[in-house]
């Protein structure tokens, strides 16, 4: 069974399902595209991708869908601002084999002096040529997302 909130949002109802159930996030953590996938992923609801992060925490990135016995470097890609100019930042996180399924996972603690911002995580190989990257994220000073319940807070 699904739950849902219900939130009223400029005169229109719109509905947003606070996915809790075993069922919802089993299916949810199965389901890969045939492209390269990297997702961060929540560490007490496995099935749910996160879109941020925050500081002192721990997650698991999972790696799927990359050639078997690949050497991967996941790294976190953002952009800071020094001295009035945006500069691009390429922080390695991990190194990491592929198994034969073309899958890894690596635990990634955010660092307390980590800038806060928007941010992405790239797995490649030495090429760079092969790899995959999770959407735009944002880094936090704390978690946003909650279940509790029938009700999800966002």
């Amino acid at each position: 069974m699904i739950f849902y909130c219900l939130v009223d949002v400029i005169e229109k109802l719109i509905s947003i399902p606070a996915y809790n159930t075993p069922e919802f996030s089993t299916a949810f953590a199965k389901e890969a595209s045939d492209a390269n996938s990297v997702r961060l992923i929540d560490g007490e609801h496995t099935g749910l991708p996160l879109f941020y992060a925050a500081v002192g925490e721990t997650y698991t990135v999972l790696l799927a869908n990359f050639p078997k016995g690949t050497a991967l470097v996941v790294h976190l890609i953002g952009s800071q601002e020094v001295n009035g100019m945006s500069k691009h930042t390429a922080t390695a996180l991990s190194s990491v084999k592929t198994d034969k399924t073309g899958a890894a996972s690596i635990s990634w603690r955010v660092p307390a002096g980590q800038p806060l911002g928007d941010y992405c995580l790239r797995a490649s190989d030495a090429t760079g040529v092969i790899f995959g990257m999770t959407p735009m994220l944002e880094l936090t000073g704390v978690p946003k997302r909650k279940l509790r319940g029938q009700h999800m807070t966002l």
